[in-house]
């Protein structure tokens, strides 16, 4: 929410009481993140001292198949004791069962998950056994089941018998089977709740038998000129829902077992020939921490899946920061999920060293249907979940999601940018809970760029959060840390919360709001020690609830620090950049060395190149004091150059670049744009480009994907003029009357705008409204230089019309300049 957006909901800071306390920082208090107590760099990375050693991992991976596989295997503690098909239990309870210990299963959402393996893929003679009890005998339970084989419980119409059937090609039934693709044979008599049943299916050649209780009660054979269908053997499923009820013993067999075997195995009796797994369930043994470490230099693609489990006590872990590495790159690019990538089954897991990118690194606008969901990065709702040493970006609902009874999380010197989804877009976000299953996490020691908010809450009561020593860098789409009130919940309530602290953090974007409670903590929000680069206090922390508070309320906000001057004491390291050639003709290779860049009393220990090119929001990048780039078109390029010192404290500063047209070209219009409408309506607003008034480039609102770079010889237009006028615009070509089922919202960025032979002052807009003239025909349309997208430097120019507003046809919003011959 921008400061100007506030209007009456904006909290002035005026009569406060015993409740409500404001004040500055008195010379030498410690303010902001730069004294670092906390043992390693903001952001993690280079000078990180956590990173695991690989050597010490019980799985070490570089593929996805590899990953996968170990996730399975590292904490199965449904222990296979005949063939090491081991499995992992999902809520299920250990129970008395049959013989020992025995699994209970709820119905709802337990299970116990076996990777899939060729050795339980068996298509020929085989024998499936186990003990069961059916608690409530619902309609299809299955027991078993990996695709190729189940045992089905199926209920309602079929009876409460117990099918046992096998895959097979086609679109047959044969058999007790009422399923096309399925062959089967069924129990006679019913089942009785409650009761544990011994229950074997056996294949053998074209013959299907079920047993129960150690006696044949069916054999058909339902096989003949039949095919197997190999194919579909997948995860092997122990107690899927909608089970409910026990299971022990469960065996599977490379062979048809014989009819006094299976006499024998109901007996008590062990049958061990041609036994592929047993899984008997003894008690659950005692976590320990796992390892599964993903190589440093590995890229596992995940795109198309969704809610990977990472086991209890499980470490998830890369070398970020070892010998330059970036670590392992994990990514999903597929937006069509609304659900998190990884997902915590339990708790102490923990995630580092790792990179996690997802596939929404744009604001976009409110559009969440069809492909563009809102996917999360990391979720989890249980106690201790640590992140720590991670790059996490794109994730446009979250990067990490806690979870009702996801308390003592720590997520600490991680990168957290570029998750910013209109509407959405959280670094770290605390979802609904109550009093009794609460949220809580410690934030600290984090880099926070490009996010709608880095931290936010949905207020309900049971959410606290503590965020120290975390750095918010320039560019952000809405206030930085957030709880949300009442209001926003529509639950009659002005409940924000219980606890939140904020201390010791440095904000440095002057644009966006560094706080915002929008309502009432039950207990108290603290703000203090923070550095704030806003002018004042009223700039940089609002409380709201719908209406105007006389006052903050339950809120102590004191010893915090305003404008861009370091406090006394405090260092920064300085950037500088430079290039060489710094300007010539197109393709321009150019060299860059920042070299010269330093701090006092430190050291650099890391340079990133911005070379501000590239369709996707981040662009094309480079790391260390020396490098190079080619520039393949004409324009101008703001190069910026970020520097970390072993602090963790980044300073950034810009180089410019000018590509100018090869030899011959004539005059060469360059600039970069992008719009955020994501919807399939065309004809409703248009992109333009007019010199003298008179349109030179002009394309439909409809959903670019990402920047797009527009480069037009303009040469007969600007032939024998001393000077022209220049105008970027965005017009409705038709009006917006109903926009809940038309358009929803739009917004239009540009940057880095170029004229080869006129001299075009601030084409980068990093000056705020030098030269431009800035306008829009009548409200809901509105102009603004943003520090929140740009191609390249540190700001861009925004044109919208906001989220459910109607706009007219004929309206407009534009930025203009006259320019002048020049280079």
């Amino acid at each position: 929410m921008k400061r100007a957006e506030m209007g009456l909901f904006l909290t002035f800071l005026l009569g406060c009481s015993s409740e409500c306390v404001a004040g500055t920082a008195e010379a030498g208090a410690t303010v902001g993140c730069e004294s670092n107590p906390t043992g390693n760099p903001i952001g993690g990375g280079a000078g990180y001292t956590g990173v695991i050693d690989p050597s010490q991992a019980d799985y070490t991976v570089s593929t996805k198949v590899e990953f996968l596989n170990a996730l399975a295997y590292v904490q199965a503690n449904a222990q296979d004791s005949a063939g090491g098909n081991h499995g992992v239990v999902y809520g299920a309870a250990w129970e008395d069962g049959k013989t020992g210990k025995g699994l209970r299963f709820d119905g709802v959402d337990d299970s116990v998950d076996v990777a899939a393996q060729a050795s339980l893929k068996l298509t020929d003679a085989m024998s499936v056994a186990m003990w069961v009890r059916f608690d409530a005998l619902t309609e299809n339970e299955t027991p078993v089941d990996n695709g190729l084989y189940q045992i089905l419980h199926r209920g309602g119409w079929a009876g409460n018998g117990i099918y046992f059937l096998f895959r097979i090609s086609g679109t047959d039934s044969p058999g007790d089977s009422a399923w096309d693709g399925w062959a089967g044979v069924r129990t006679d008599g019913e089942l009785v709740s409650g009761r544990w049943y011994h229950v074997v299916g056996v294949k053998e050649r074209n013959w299907l038998r079920i047993y129960l209780n150690g006696v044949l009660s069916k054999e058909l054979q339902c096989m003949s000129g039949q095919t197997v269908d190999g194919a579909a053997a997948g995860d092997l499923y122990l107690g899927l829902n909608p089970f409910q009820g026990g299971l022990d013993e469960v065996k599977i067999y490379g062979r048809a077992l014989t009819a006094s075997e299976v006499s024998q195995e109901y007996a008590g009796g062990s049958v061990s020939s041609g036994l592929v797994s047993w899984w008997g369930f003894e008690e659950d043994p005692a976590p320990t921490r796992k390892t599964v470490y993903v190589s440093d230099d590995a890229v596992v693609d995940l795109s198309g899946d969704e809610e990977i489990g990472i086991p209890t006590m499980v470490t998830l872990a890369s070398g970020r920061g070892r010998n330059g590495s970036q670590g392992a790159l994990i990514r999903n690019r597929r937006r069509g999920a609304d659900a998190a990538l990884l997902l915590a089954k339990g708790p102490g897991v923990r995630l580092t060293g790792l990179r996690l990118i997802g596939p929404d690194l744009e604001i976009g606008d409110h559009h969440y249907e069809g492909p563009y969901r809102t996917p999360r990065g990391i979720q989890s709702g249980f106690p201790g979940l640590e992140v720590d040493n991670c790059e996490l970006a794109g994730w446009g609902h979250a990067a990490i999601a806690l979870t009702e009874g996801a308390t003592g999380a720590f997520i600490h010197h991680n990168y957290i940018h570029h998750n910013r989804r209109a509407g959405l877009g959280y670094g770290v976000v605390h979802g609904y809970c109550t009093a009794s299953n609460p949220i809580s996490s410690l934030i600290e020691g984090n880099l926070f760029d490009y996010c709608r908010h880095h931290i936010a809450g949905t207020g309900t009561p049971g959410i606290s959060y503590e965020a120290r020593y975390n750095l918010s860098l320039e560019h952000d789409n809405g206030h930085c840390f957030d709880m949300h009130g009442g209001v926003d919940r529509e639950d009659g309530t002005d409940i924000a919360g219980d606890w939140i602290k904020i201390h010791h953090n440095t904000f440095r974007d002057r644009e966006e709001y560094a706080v915002g409670i929008r309502g009432i903590p039950r207990f108290q929000a603290q703000v203090h020690n923070n550095w704030f680069y806003h002018d004042i206090l009223a700039d940089a922390v609002f409380q709201s609830n719908g209406d105007v508070l006389p006052r903050f309320r339950h809120m102590k906000v004191v010893d915090n620090l305003f404008g861009t001057t370091p406090p006394a004491g405090t260092v920064v390291p300085v950037a500088l950049p430079k290039a060489s050639p710094a300007s010539g003709q197109a393709p321009l290779t150019v060299s860059f060395d920042a070299s010269g860049s330093d701090v006092t009393g430190g050291t650099i220990t890391g340079y990133t190149w911005y070379f501000g090119d590239g369709k996707d929001a981040i662009g094309a990048t480079a790391h260390g004091a020396q490098t190079g780039h080619t520039f393949k078109n004409p324009g101008r390029y703001d190069v910026t150059l970020q520097v970390t010192d072993n602090r963790g404290i980044r300073s950034r500063a810009i180089v410019p670049v000018t590509v100018t047209p090869a030899e011959g070209s004539g005059n060469v219009l360059s600039f970069w744009v992008k719009d955020s409408y994501r919807g399939r309506l065309r004809g409703y607003y248009r992109k333009e480009v007019l010199l003298d008034g008179k349109i030179v480039w002009s394309d439909d609102v409809e959903g670019d994907e990402g920047w797009v770079h527009v480069v037009r010889d303009v040469s007969a237009q600007v032939a024998g003029r001393a000077s022209v006028s220049l105008t970027l615009r965005v017009y409705c070509t038709k009006g917006v009357t109903d926009p809940a089922k038309q358009i929803i919202d739009v917004f239009v960025y540009w940057d880095d705008v170029f004229l080869s032979g006129f001299d075009v002052k601030n084409g980068g807009f990093e000056t705020p409204d030098y030269k431009w003239r800035f306008s829009y025909s009548d409200p809901p349309w509105e102009t603004w230089i943003t520090t929140g997208e740009s191609r390249s430097g540190f700001a861009g120019f925004s044109m919208c019309a906001y989220y459910m507003e109607t706009t007219t046809s004929g309206s407009w919003a534009m930025v203009e300049q006259t320019v002048a011959r020049g280079q």
